[in-house]
């Protein structure tokens, strides 16, 4: 999932957090903003946010963030069926 800090309604921590964390842990989320400070990236690591990126973030850096998300679920998932398999 990528979604930016500051969005109308919900930034994108509390978006993280409501719908990654709660709903689809093995979601992993890509944290974009513009107003980049060090709580904030404090906050992210709490969420256990993937990647923070700060624009204007790079088409190249964005896809390369998604894909090494997208990797590190797969190798949980991996090792989670493995774990299940020997339960």
């Amino acid at each position: 999932m990528i979604v930016d800090l500051r969005m109308p309604g919900m930034n994108g921590l509390e978006s993280s957090n409501r719908s990654s964390i709660k709903m689809a842990p093995d979601t992993e989320v890509v944290l974009l903003t513009a107003f980049a400070s060090t709580d904030s990236a404090v906050q992210a690591l709490r969420l256990r946010i993937h990647d923070y990126l700060t624009k204007p973030a790079a088409p190249a850096q964005v896809i390369a963030s998604v894909k090494k998300g997208l990797a590190r679920r797969a190798a949980k998932t991996a090792s989670q069926e493995r774990l299940d398999r020997i339960d």
